[in-house]
């Protein structure tokens, strides 16, 4: 049974999530398509925010000279003898840097959708990301470090995420 708190929880980042992807929609400058032209990323996480892995969809909504913002959803699922373990980790991200090469720090949630204890993480992300600017040359990278923090079980951890895909 899903925790009520889980589902209210969720519902919020959701709407949030949607209210950033529709401004992205109505805001879009000239200046910010010269400076980044792959904005879309579909990639593979081992480790990171779902803990085992993760296949995610980041899309890059704001870009400023070397400041672009984004933001970040994926879906972990594993099945096993005692049922399917399922996870939905949801992050924004900042990326600093002018060519292929971007600091990367996030801050996002990790919601849990097996487990009837709410042992969803809030996480935070510092890493390096590779990306590539042009179209239809899309190879991504990313190693990070992300603090985890479970407020229902008030434990904390140092975890690690490795990623690798195609931006376009």
């Amino acid at each position: 049974m899903i925790n009520t708190n889980f589902i209210i929880n969720l519902k919020k980042t959701l709407l949030i999530l949607g209210l950033i992807l529709t401004v992205n929609f109505v805001y879009c400058q000239e200046d910010s398509l010269k400076e980044i032209r792959t904005k879309n990323s579909i990639y593979l996480e081992l480790g990171g925010n779902a803990f085992i892995y993760s296949i995610n969809y980041d899309r890059i909504f704001f870009t400023k000279e070397s400041l672009h913002i984004g933001v970040r959803a994926g879906l972990f699922f594993f099945p096993n003898y005692e049922g399917n373990l399922s996870a939905i980790p949801i992050e924004f991200n900042l990326l600093y840097g002018r060519k292929n090469s971007f600091l990367e720090i996030g801050i996002g949630q990790t919601f849990n959708l097996t487990i009837e204890d709410d042992l969803s993480a809030s996480t935070i992300r510092l890493g390096y990301r590779f990306q590539r600017k042009e179209r239809g040359n899309g190879f991504m990278f990313r190693i990070a470090a992300l603090p985890l923090c479970s407020v229902h079980n008030q434990q904390f951890g140092l975890w690690a995420g490795l990623s690798l895909g195609y931006a376009f």
